[in-house]
């Protein structure tokens, strides 16, 4: 079985995977290679696979190795100034189950511009001040997007292995039991402290770039680009 390099970032968050394709295509048994996978996310919160590939059927096999049932789906990010994207938020938090993890790949990437920033909200959380974190730990937010029916989580998410995080993001509304603009003045200011402390990785993608996050303690957003000039197209699955 050929062994996976992997290698932390000079960055707070994530480790950067090498040999993963010839560790797919060598292996006897896809189970080894996702365990590994799997564990690499649980430890590094952030993978990131340079020049991977972006074949639909790469990153189908991929997904489903790492546990989605579903296809992949284009996932185009040009979009106007100011769009959920442009904020940070965690995929589909306004669902009843958060997905765990998300893949995505570039099939096209700008020359400048248009990475991905990503924020450890474990790290998050614990530089919250202690009189923060009594204040939140049973705090509930409601998140919602588009014609989803409103959903409720609480903003201290704690993991299987007992680490806690912070749920803040673009589809976090409100706060369950505040008054509306204070609650949503905290989320804010709460969103805005991620570009302070140094919790934060930024991706320059480029074409065949596969990256996998765990979804439920890193929040993330694209920076922008010449969209008018430039393309920038993702190709995203969900695992839930």
């Amino acid at each position: 079985m050929n062994e996976l390099l992997i290698t932390p970032t000079e960055s707070p968050l994530g480790a950067t995977v090498h040999g993963f394709g010839e560790a797919v295509a060598g292996a006897a048994s896809l189970v080894g290679v996702a365990e590994r996978v799997l564990a690499a996310v649980e430890r590094y919160s952030l993978l990131i696979v340079p020049a991977f590939g972006s074949g639909d059927s790469l990153l189908d096999a991929v997904t489903h190795m790492l546990g989605s049932t579903g296809p992949t789906r284009p996932h185009s990010t040009i979009t106007a100034i100011g769009c959920a994207t442009q904020n940070w938020h965690v995929d589909e938090s306004f669902m009843a189950t958060i997905p765990r993890l998300t893949v995505m790949a570039a099939i096209d990437a700008p020359n400048a511009g248009g990475q991905t920033a990503f924020a450890d909200m474990a790290t998050a959380w614990n530089l919250l001040p202690p009189e923060e974190q009594a204040l939140l730990a049973n705090a509930v937010a409601v998140h919602q997007h588009g014609d989803h029916r409103p959903v409720e989580h609480r903003m201290m998410q704690v993991g299987t292995d007992g680490t806690r995080s912070l749920l803040v993001g673009a589809h976090a509304d409100h706060i369950v039991d505040w008054p509306v603009d204070e609650g949503r003045q905290k989320l804010a200011e709460l969103a805005a402290t991620l570009t302070v402390h140094d919790i934060v990785h930024e991706h320059r993608w480029l074409q065949g770039d596969l990256v996998i996050w765990n979804n439920r303690t890193v929040m993330h957003r694209h920076l922008p680009w010449d969209h008018a000039n430039q393309t920038r197209t993702m190709r995203r699955t969900l695992i839930r």
